[in-house]
């Protein structure tokens, strides 16, 4: 046990002789299974592992996971010989919070992860942002699973043959928004997506692969729920079965201008041989457009019928989507003397982004006695 001690040895040839000193013993530091830059983390500077307080951590209570914290963390510089940003080797899973933007950055030597985990599922949630950087994974995970519910996740595996996040086991993306990059982006044995946003940008040459869930002659499956996904590979934007609750929209090339095709519902596993794809399915408008009556003779709506469009609905009710631009009367007034005023539109610019179109506004004077009168022209190009 840990304390001060006073040790008296004495002569075996002179019992009148003797030395004395203390000796003191300190308890035995509690280290745990976490490297963050190539410094272990101990009881000692969890509470600020580097010296900067930008990142600690808090052990495991009962069934509370471990948790790490990065907050404007800056990872690049690795001491001893764990070749990665982040090495766990705990036996139950790591939370990962983010607060800040957080950077890992590993990639001066080929085979060097940003995270890694041996034994145990990582979790990723927080308000923050973390940008990963790996020569060979930006985020790795041994037989175990990877689930992002929240923040802003770069995932990068830099080096030609990179993972941007691997996992022998499952990846699970439930909110946030998240990127993946690198030959492979993603690659796991399976991978669901409940929501948030996926972005798995694979390589454009013929290896490339967005989201790979495919081992040999035996493939996972690839479930999308719910959120937005986009995936690109120079081979295929998903390699292995795809179960999709929500339409798409796939293409035969990746930057999305050949041979668009709809991506239909489907509850059974099927593979599809795109290189690029789009959940939910991309939109294109298809406008009618006409001016009100009555008291709403001022406006001019553009009305979307088309399944998936993100304009709002119309007020009036019903399915259809519109983009409004309303014509606001002058509101000067002059029975004597000089004064003018204009009309306005309210709505313009946002009516011109919904539409494609390029509505403006000309103005023309007319003088009636010392009044001048404005009249606006509306024209819907």
């Amino acid at each position: 046990s840990a304390g001060t001690a006073t040790v008296t040895a004495t002569s075996n040839a002179d019992s009148t002789k003797s030395a004395s000193c203390d000796v003191t013993v300190n308890a035995a530091v509690t280290e745990y299974p976490l490297w963050v830059g190539g410094v272990q983390v101990t009881e000692e500077n969890a509470a600020n592992v580097l010296g900067d307080s930008k990142v600690s951590f808090t052990p495991a209570n009962g069934d509370t996971p471990s948790t790490l914290t990065l907050n404007g963390a800056n990872i690049s510089t690795v001491l001893g010989g764990k070749n990665c940003g982040i090495n766990y080797e705990g036996n139950n899973a790591l939370n990962i919070v983010l607060t800040g933007a957080n950077t890992i950055k590993k990639t001066d030597s080929s085979f060097a992860n940003g995270i890694y985990s041996k034994k145990s599922a990582i979790n990723i949630s927080g308000t923050g942002s973390l940008d990963v950087y790996g020569s060979a994974y930006g985020i790795e995970a041994d037989d175990v699973d990877i689930t992002i519910s929240s923040g802003t996740v770069n995932s990068v595996g830099t080096g030609s043959t990179g993972f941007g996040i691997y996992s022998n086991g499952n990846i699970y993306v439930a909110g946030g928004t998240v990127t993946a990059g690198g030959n492979a982006a993603i690659r796991s044995k399976n991978l669901t997506v409940t929501g948030g946003t996926l972005i798995a940008e694979g390589g454009t040459g013929t290896s490339g692969v967005g989201i790979n869930v495919k081992r040999g002659f035996t493939s996972g499956t690839i479930t999308i729920s719910s959120g937005d996904v986009i995936a690109v590979g120079g081979y295929q934007a998903f390699q292995g079965d795809v179960i999709n609750s929500i339409k798409g929209t796939g293409w035969t090339d990746i930057e999305g201008t050949a041979g668009k095709t709809d991506i239909a519902v489907s509850t059974e596993n099927r593979e599809l041989t795109y290189k690029k794809v789009q959940f939910p399915a991309a939109h294109t408008h298809s406008f009618t457009y006409s001016v009100g009556t009555g008291s709403g003779a001022n406006t001019i709506t553009a009305t979307c019928s088309v399944d998936g469009c993100s304009l709002p609905l119309s007020s009036e009710g019903g399915t259809d989507h519109v983009a409004t631009l309303t014509i606001v009367a002058p509101t000067l007034t002059t029975y004597g003397g000089t004064g003018n005023a204009a009309a306005t539109l309210n709505g313009l610019s946002d009516f011109n982004t919904a539409t494609g179109k390029a509505t403006k506004a000309n103005s023309h004077k007319r003088r009636c006695r010392n009044v001048v009168i404005i009249v606006l022209c509306v024209y819907v190009l």
